[in-house]
């Protein structure tokens, strides 16, 4: 992977799309200093909570990212990353736990508006502005 990326969290994308001025946006920000990466997982959650009538338009969206493949290294990160919150009882939806595997996997950090649900993941850097 290119120096300089980060993964976006769905979070991001929602911010984005839903503000009326987009720049002032994180994704916006983030775009001026880095190479914007999702992972598919994040392109699945986007898709299924978008009203039929917006899916052009998240479409057009998400063809601005190189998306990048929940792959055979990210499950196996994933699984060292259930067992540590199952061992430190923390509950964390499977699909943060994918993304998280993702960046991992690739070395990239995560941007997130919900840094409770990854700030527990070692090997995780996060990026919140």
């Amino acid at each position: 992977m290119e120096p300089g990326g980060v993964v976006i969290d769905t979070c991001v994308l929602i911010e984005h799309f839903r503000s009326r001025q987009k720049d002032n946006t994180i994704l916006f920000k983030l775009n001026e200093k880095y190479t914007l990466y999702i992972s598919a997982v994040t392109q699945f959650e986007f898709m299924v909570g978008t009203k039929p009538e917006h899916k052009e338009k998240i479409r057009a969206i998400l063809d601005a990212f190189q998306i990048l493949a929940f792959d055979s290294k990210s499950a196996e990160i994933a699984s060292v990353i259930s067992d540590f919150l199952k061992i430190k009882h923390r509950q964390t939806e499977f699909r943060d736990v994918f993304i998280a595997a993702t960046a991992i996997s690739k070395k990239l950090p995560l941007s997130t508006l919900n840094t409770r649900h990854f700030k527990e993941i070692e090997g995780l850097k996060l990026i919140t502005d």
